[in-house]
C-alpha cells in the first residue's frame, strides 16, 4: 500500500482508491498504482490536478466562508457537528 499525500487520500485496498471525495475501482491494480503514483503521492504537480482534490476544495471553502478554523469549531460545536476541518489542519488527515 502507498501512503498519499493528497490531504484527501484515506487508503486504497485491491483495485479501490477511497479519499474523502470519491471512490474509485480500476480495471487493474496497475491502474491504480499509476494514478496514485500521478496524483496521489505527487504533491509538487499531480493531486492539486485532481478533480477530486478540486472539488474538496471549494466544498471547504464554501463551508468555511472565510472564517478561521476555531470560530468555524466553536460555531459547528454548538450545531453537534465538527465536521472535518482537513483544510486548515496543516495539509494531512488527522
Amino acid at each position: 500500500m502507498l501512503v498519499g499525500t493528497c490531504p484527501y487520500y484515506l487508503y486504497d485496498r485491491g483495485e479501490m482508491l477511497f479519499c474523502e471525495g470519491a471512490t474509485v475501482k480500476y480495471p487493474d491494480k496497475a491502474s491504480k498504482k499509476k494514478c496514485l503514483n500521478t496524483y496521489c503521492c505527487n504533491e509538487e504537480c499531480g493531486y492539486k490536478h485532481c478533480t477530486v482534490y478540486t472539488v474538496m476544495e471549494d466544498y471547504y471553502e464554501r463551508l468555511y466562508d472565510g472564517q478561521d478554523i476555531q470560530t468555524f469549531a466553536k460555531r459547528k460545536k454548538k450545531e453537534g457537528n465538527l465536521g472535518r476541518p482537513t483544510k486548515f489542519s496543516g495539509g494531512k488527515n488527522e
